[in-house]
């Protein structure tokens, strides 16, 4: 079973990291 304030806590953290990876890329998301 998967706990929401975890699994939200996941979602947050690889949203970040896929910024992260853009930012480094040098392309900027308008989405996020």
């Amino acid at each position: 079973m998967y706990q929401p304030e975890k699994l939200k806590a996941r979602r947050k953290e690889l949203k970040m990291t896929q910024k992260d990876i853009a930012d480094q890329l040098g392309i900027t998301y308008q989405a996020y």
